[in-house]
Parts: C-alpha cells; sequence; structure tokens
C-alpha cells in the first residue's frame, strides 16, 4: 500500500501521509531468528530495519498462495470477526495484544482510519518496522 499504479483516493492519501501509511508485504521476525511469512518484501525491510538476515535460523510460513506475491486478501471487519471468534472460544482474552496485519489494498483505508476503527474491535493496526516488547 499504496499499489504501484493506484491513482485512488486511498492511495494518494498513502503516499502524500507516508509513515505508517506505507505498508509492505507482511512479514515479521521474532528475536532475530524466527521469520514469520517470507515474501517478496521480506529481505529489503530487514535491510531498511537493521535486522541482520543471516541470523535467522528458522522460517514459519503461514500459508502460500499468490497473494504473497500480488498484494494481500483481509480487510479490517474480517480481522474484527476473527478477534471476536477468539475471545468467543477463549483462544484470547480482553489482556491478550491483537495486531492485524496481510491487510489488501481494497476497501482498506490509511493506517490511523484503519486504526481508529481497530481499538474499536479490541485489536491494533501493525505497521512495518513495529517493535513489540515481550
Amino acid at each position: 500500500m499504496p499499489l504501484t499504479f493506484c491513482n485512488c483516493d486511498v492511495c494518494k492519501e498513502s503516499r502524500k501521509l507516508g509513515g505508517k501509511n506505507i505498508r509492505k508485504r507482511s512479514s515479521m521476525v521474532i528475536n532475530d531468528e524466527l521469520m514469520i511469512d517470507l515474501g517478496p518484501d521480506s529481505i529489503n525491510a530487514c535491510t531498511m530495519y537493521g535486522i541482520d538476515a543471516g541470523r535467522i535460523m528458522y522460517l514459519l510460513q503461514t500459508h502460500s498462495h499468490s497473494y504473497h506475491f500480488d498484494g494481500g486478501h483481509l480487510d479490517a471487519g474480517m480481522i474484527a470477526d476473527y478477534v471476536r471468534k477468539m475471545n468467543e472460544d477463549n483462544i484470547i482474552d480482553d489482556n491478550s495484544l491483537v495486531y492485524g496485519t496481510h491487510f489488501s489494498h481494497e476497501g482498506n483505508n490509511i493506517h490511523d482510519k484503519m486504526e481508529e476503527l481497530a481499538v474499536q474491535n479490541s485489536y491494533h493496526i501493525a505497521y512495518d518496522g513495529m517493535k513489540i516488547e515481550i
């Protein structure tokens, strides 16, 4: 986000605002050893955020679909549904930290507007370069 040749209002606003509104395809590194979801942007992101990819020992690929190479598939409402279901099934509780990633371009908005909706549904929106202390 924004898509390369897209001139919709969301993509234009994302380019203008920059920062959290510029999103690569999702991936994360835990304790400099575990990478979750290696994608086309992962190595550039490691370089950009000072992560030594040579130290990564384990890779967990959560799924294998073409959208790893051409965009995402989730929208904010789907994440809210997943959070609600995980609460109902006692997988998470009110103290759990939930961050949504892997959002598609279609039907989503800039980061701050997505975060407003997310906090109303008990989760947050992850962003490139985000660090979480556990």
